[in-house]
């Protein structure tokens, strides 16, 4: 029979190409986990029965309600990671493939704890689930794993929301060369990727130990100098100042590869003036320098929204301004705008599932 021969598991599978699937694609111009990752579930059954996993968390994540006992069988508790990556491969999976597979499985980890996080009183509770950290790091395994490139990129988007959400450092000098190696061409795709480099940079930075103004600077200059460099294509088509009370500008750019690389620009912008390590600890210039931050920094989380808000209802750059509103959301003053950033962290979470809780 094939695979998806019943309606439930059609349906999963479908949830994981709609929903799912995105997110993790982001601007990828080849839409690997849309396009590649259903092709790899159709030669490995272990591999589709992950998916379909993963699907059914994810479903009741976005849907909540009631327990549906159509997908409960498919919300099984996880194997431990050990496990998991034995039982793919003893499955027959292409060692290829495995980075993937891996990538999923954390999200899947995520997913479940987060819900227990929600439900004190879940019954689902894996021995092996560290409850002290609440999100995995998709990145975190000690099987050699070789990772295809979309797949690498998107454990780093997934690995900097968790890091700026949970405001916490991030470590990838293990992955920076290989990552460094795939930005040398001078196509959207590679400039965007560059950036979301120094952001990762940025990041280091500031969750990390220590805050050296040599450092600091040759992080703002290399975030500056990133701008100064784009192409004209990077211009945007139309921009709309706020008026008649919209709470964000209209920012309209020709492709999710710019729009992805401009929210990295501002997203860095705020951290890097959040973080500025020669801020005045003295009350009066203390007061000054914090008007000064909070009038940049909203206006860096206009722009971030504004370019998501602008592309359609909802996308997966609403992910990237849920990162900025979890830093500086509370600086909005405007009551309409106040109600615009909780409404894009309750519409982020309803259609993604990546949780922003923490917000």
């Amino acid at each position: 029979p094939a695979p998806l021969n019943d309606r439930t598991r059609a349906k999963l599978f479908r949830h994981y190409i709609k929903y799912i699937a995105p997110a993790f694609d982001s601007y990828d111009p080849t839409r690997y986990f849309s396009t590649s990752v259903p092709s790899i579930a159709a030669t490995c059954p272990a591999f589709l029965e992950l998916i379909l996993v993963v699907a059914a968390r994810h479903h009741q994540a976005v849907q909540g309600g009631a327990p549906n006992l159509e997908l409960d069988v498919y919300r099984r508790q996880l194997p431990s990671h050990d496990d998991f990556v034995e039982q793919m491969i003893q499955s027959g999976m292409d060692m290829a493939h495995l980075d993937v597979a891996v990538l999923l499985y954390h999200f899947c980890e995520n997913l479940q704890a987060t819900s227990m996080h929600n439900d004190a009183s879940s019954d689902l509770i894996p021995p092996h689930l560290d409850m002290s950290r609440l999100h995995v790091s998709p990145l975190l395994t000690q099987i050699p794993v070789t990772f295809h490139e979309a797949v690498m990129w998107a454990c780093l988007r997934q690995e900097l929301f968790l890091a700026v959400m949970n405001q916490t450092p991030i470590d990838q000098d293990k992955y920076r060369s290989s990552l460094e190696h795939l930005t040398h061409t001078s196509d959207d795709f590679s400039r965007t990727n560059r950036m979301l480099l120094k952001l990762m940079n940025v990041v280091r930075f500031c969750f990390g130990e220590g805050k050296d103004t040599t450092t600091y600077d040759e992080l703002l200059e290399s975030t500056a100098s990133w701008m100064r460099s784009t192409p004209a294509s990077f211009t945007p088509v139309m921009t709309r100042r706020k008026c008649n009370g919209a709470p964000f500008p209209e920012i309209w750019l020709l492709n999710d590869c710019i729009a992805a690389g401009l929210q990295y620009y501002h997203l860095s912008r705020i951290l890097l003036i959040v973080h500025d390590p020669r801020v005045p600890r003295l009350c009066r210039a203390r007061r000054e320098a914090s008007r000064w931050i909070d009038a940049q920094v909203r206006n860096d989380l206009e722009i971030i929204c504004g370019i998501a808000e602008s592309m359609s209802k909802i996308n997966p750059m609403h992910i990237t301004a849920c990162m900025a509103i979890s830093m500086v959301g509370d600086r909005c003053s405007q009551r309409s705008q106040q109600g615009a950033v909780i409404n894009i962290l309750d519409k982020t979470t309803t259609e993604f599932a990546w949780s922003t809780d923490l917000a």
